[in-house]
């Protein structure tokens, strides 16, 4: 199997200081190359949540431990079911948004937002899956963290498609978009 990877890299804007707050947006996208037998949105993500390896769950907890009283939001403790629909919640994700098309999910707190969107797109007979986080910071604190964690959650982002979609896909293409305003 062959592994191809890019990365795009779009100039960084200056910061923004509003009301003495440091503004920050981060999105980027990862996408990678499915087969047939993941059909929709739906099942893109599905697939992707329920592959989350435990390592990365117990580094997810070790975080919520260490910022959590800090008042960043922490995730659902209860990792026994993926609640896949409006309203549902999954790991650090509540999902605001269900549907073949796309899947939206995400959490803020007093220091950050984000929000994820799983969508799926078709370019002759190759599919793919698409990955875009947009995250913001509303305090200096958010903004560091962002700062902290953004490399971390590019490389994990890239991982986690990788081992979720390597085995049943011809080819891995994993391209991630990096538009970052400061």
């Amino acid at each position: 199997m062959s592994h191809k990877s890019s990365s795009k890299r779009d100039t960084i804007k200056k910061t923004d200081i509003i009301q003495g707050e440091q503004k920050m947006r981060l999105q980027d996208t990862h996408s990678v190359q499915i087969n047939s037998d993941i059909k929709d949105a739906e099942s893109f993500a599905r697939r992707l949540l329920e592959s989350t390896p435990t390592w990365l769950l117990t580094l997810l907890s070790a975080r919520d431990a260490m910022i959590g009283w800090m008042g960043f939001a922490t995730q659902n403790k209860d990792r026994s079911q993926l609640d896949l629909r409006e309203g549902g919640v999954a790991g650090p994700f509540k999902f605001s948004h269900v549907s073949p098309a796309e899947v939206v999910g995400g959490s803020s707190d007093r220091h950050i937002s984000f929000e994820s969107t799983f969508f799926i797109t078709t370019s002759g007979f190759e599919r793919a899956g698409h990955l875009r986080t947009v995250a913001r910071s509303h305090s200096r604190v958010g903004a560091l963290y962002l700062n902290l964690i953004w490399p971390a959650h590019k490389l994990l982002m890239h991982r986690l498609l990788t081992n979720s979609f390597a085995a049943g896909a011809r080819s891995v293409r994993i391209s991630e978009r990096d538009t970052s305003t400061k």
